[in-house]
């Protein structure tokens, strides 16, 4: 309390560096979707408390004393505020620190590839991403408050810096929602942070008054400012230079997601409308995964039962693409749905469908494309017929296991990947409408029973293909979580339909085409990139990173063709995934993204580590700067006009004045009726030699006989700047007051 009384600054600033910190530590706590709020409040109080340790020893006369004292509270506080957050206290003891280093490596290696908030139960990944509160807000607390007058203010500044930085980070990683109100309140502690400490009385509560108001008057200049891409888009620097050569590998692994997620620019497509860009086709399943089909050399003659409606297709689905390679390294060609044809590369084709370049294509290297994109709608797909050309049996094949499982038995799902070990045979599902028969036995053996019976549940009902696969949909976008973690077991589907219930896009698309051609539905999983963004004028060329890979299903209509299908969650941490509105073949639109409002929030649900991670402070802080900036060059123009306009005695005057006006915010005491002499003398003794010249400089231009030139802006700068120092917050805005900028105007008779 006596602090209180006697430092009220350090009082306010110790609440000010609070406020700060609380909003900070619990926009990070928000990195996990079970935020530890009571661990985080203990935090916040340790470093309190810490923080009036150090205002108490920096009451006291400086000595080395004090410096050890100041340090010792500092590891202190750290320490305890490590503890608090989570961390066990023995592993501080520097006999422990092996088993504090394993902890944090665990840790990091967890948290590699995670997507925000994290919701998984790995205890080590969870103390490392809070353990850098303790450290980031416990370093701006101790530099805030570090007994060192003199370096006082870049220390604040360091400490201020720290906060901004950790907010960022937690905004970027991930964006609760309502970014303006949470940057204009960010713009709130800033100020208070900065200026409330030395503000008093009716200072503070003007300051208040003006930060609220331009606060107030940016949030719709910045709803308006803020751009549907990033100004600085950081994620796609090459901070290495050079080509960032880009691979994938699409057969489908179920382990940890590992494609490459470093937005790094693969493709530029043009395009009349955005489509899901497909590289292959993963039309077999081998009892583990989905794999690429084998490639048919040579050109031929697409099937049109399989690739496309026998007669008439339909003249809208026939798209051309152009697609210019940058760092993506691949001989498939990307095309938005069958390949018809390509220019710009020598090719083969597939009888999926899928075009192999016969040379890999050089960054820079341009191709066309011809394909068949079917776009059909909900009713067109409802009348499709439910029967199917024989040769479409091919799509309802699959390879399993020979296993002694029962179609109940669950004991495999926490299993090793014992991949190798299993023997399998060729299954035949019959099409839909004809009876299962030894397939159904077949699939009951392969330990497979359990996704069986969930098929036949789903699909039982359906009236019409369509609807079934909508029912698979449905099934799997609301009854399971989107995780980046491997699902386990040798058969990791069924432990993602059966298990887990979470995964990442190749087992929703694997899981969806294996229920569907359970269900005599033709189905295959496709791989590629969901259309990506176009740039901030629109446009109709799309921007496909590293970020936008993604795999879905295709689905056969007969009279359509393939129609793409995304059974990924939406609520999943997705930018470049289709809208949840107008999703690939919802209930409600047609089958591709073309219906989308803004192209350029499609997206992958593997993309982004959050939905949007961008914080309100860059467009709240530029409209308030703008406007501030727009009124303060008027001010200055204004007075600089009056100021020229009076005459050069006139201008002497108001300098005089100025000046005289200027000396009781520094601390100078001087009497009305001082002379410029007077004055002269008064600075000299005060060592403020800048200003004592000012005051000399106007006396000879004024009074000596041969009078010598008037002293110019550059000069006045320099006087307010030696008057202001060391005058803190408050002495300089009344100084600023005293003599604005522009010039002095509207002066009265000057002193002698």
């Amino acid at each position: 309390m006596r602090l209180a009384r006697q430092h009220p600054a350090a009082v306010g600033r110790l609440a000010a560096t609070l406020a700060l910190a609380a909003f900070c530590a619990f926009h990070w706590a928000n990195l996990l979707t079970a935020p530890p709020v009571a661990r985080v409040l203990l935090m916040l109080a340790i470093l309190g408390l810490g923080g009036w340790a150090l205002a108490r020893v920096g009451a006291r006369p400086p000595s080395p004393r004090r410096l050890a004292t100041a340090g010792a509270v500092v590891l202190v506080t750290l320490a305890a505020a490590l503890v608090a957050i989570g961390l066990p206290a023995r592993e501080l003891l520097p006999g422990n620190w092996d088993e504090l280093g394993a902890s944090v490596t665990d840790g990091m290696r967890a948290i590699g590839n995670v997507t925000y908030p994290y919701d998984e139960g790995e205890p080590a990944a969870r103390l490392v991403l809070m353990l850098g509160l303790p450290i980031l807000l416990g370093t701006a607390t101790a530099l805030a408050f570090w007994p060192a007058p003199r370096r006082g203010s870049l220390l604040r500044t360091l400490a201020l810096l720290i906060f901004l930085g950790t907010y960022g980070v937690a905004a970027v990683l991930y964006d609760p929602g309502h970014p303006l109100l949470h940057g204009l309140i960010l713009l709130v502690l800033v100020a208070g942070y900065l200026w409330a400490p030395q503000l008093r009385g009716w200072e503070l509560g003007l300051a208040a008054a003006v930060v609220l108001t331009a606060g107030a008057v940016a949030l719709p200049l910045a709803r308006g400012l803020e751009p549907s891409s990033p100004l600085v888009d950081y994620r796609h620097w090459n901070w290495a230079g050079g080509e960032a050569s880009v691979t994938f590998q699409w057969s489908h692994s179920y382990d940890r997601l590992n494609w490459p997620r470093k937005g790094t620019n693969l493709l530029e497509v043009a395009s009349d409308s955005p489509h899901y860009w497909r590289a292959e086709v993963l039309e077999g399943f081998d009892g583990y995964r989905w794999t690429r089909s084998p490639l048919i050399g040579g050109r031929l003659e697409l099937p049109s039962d399989v690739e496309g409606p026998a007669s008439a297709p339909n003249p809208k689905w026939a798209t051309s693409t152009e697609v210019t390679v940058r760092e993506l390294k691949s001989s498939l060609v990307v095309t938005p749905g069958a390949v018809q044809g390509v220019e710009g590369v020598s090719e083969s084709l597939a009888d999926d469908g899928t075009a192999f370049a016969a040379e890999l294509p050089e960054s820079g290297q341009s191709y066309q494309v011809r394909a068949y994109a079917p776009d059909p709608s909900v009713e067109q797909m409802r009348r499709a017929s439910g029967s199917y050309d024989p040769v479409l049996e091919r799509f309802t094949s699959l390879e399993l296991p020979v296993s002694r499982l029962g179609p109940d038995d669950t004991s495999e799902l926490d299993a090793g990947d014992a991949t190798d070990a299993l023997a399998t045979q060729p299954v035949q599902v019959p099409l839909r409408g004809e009876p299962l028969g030894q397939a159904r036995e077949a699939i009951k053996a392969s330990g497979y029973g359990g996704v069986l019976s969930l098929a036949e549940r789903l699909t039982r009902d359906a009236p019409t293909p369509y609807d079934a696969v909508v029912a698979v949909r449905r099934h799997l976008q609301h009854g399971f979580a989107y995780s980046i973690r491997g699902t386990p077991g040798d058969r990791p589907l069924r432990s993602f339909l059966l298990g887990t219930h979470r995964g990442y896009c190749q087992q929703f698309s694997g899981a969806m085409a294996l229920l569907l051609r359970m269900s005599g539905i033709p189905s295959r999983v496709a791989a590629g990139f969901t259309p990506g963004s176009t740039g901030r004028d629109g446009g109709n060329t799309y921007t496909v990173r590293d970020t936008d890979a993604h795999s879905w299903v295709e689905v056969y209509f007969t009279g359509i063709g393939w129609v793409p299908f995304d059974p990924t969650p939406v609520a999943a941490p997705a930018t470049a995934q289709a809208n949840p509105d107008v999703a690939l073949a919802t209930p409600s639109a047609g089958a591709s993204p073309k219906a989308k409002s803004s192209p350029a929030e499609a997206g992958s649900a593997e993309s982004r580590p959050s939905p949007g991670g961008s914080s309100a402070m860059g467009p709240v802080v530029l409209a308030v700067l703008a406007a501030s900036l727009g009124a303060t060059l008027l001010a200055i123009a204004i007075r600089r006009r009056r100021f020229r306009a009076l005459t050069p005695e006139e201008r002497l005057d108001a300098q005089a004045h100025e000046l005289q006006a200027a000396l009781e915010p520094a601390g100078i005491r001087a009497s009305e009726t001082a002379t410029l002499l007077e004055l002269e003398q008064r600075l000299r003794a005060r060592r403020r030699g800048r200003a004592a010249g000012y005051a000399a400089a106007l006396r000879d231009a004024r009074f000596a006989r041969a009078p010598a030139p008037a002293p110019g802006p550059g000069e006045r700068r320099a006087v307010r700047r030696e008057l202001a120092y060391h005058r803190g917050l408050a002495g300089r805005l009344r100084l600023l007051r005293a003599m604005p900028p522009g010039g002095p105007v509207g002066a009265q008779a000057q002193p002698g």
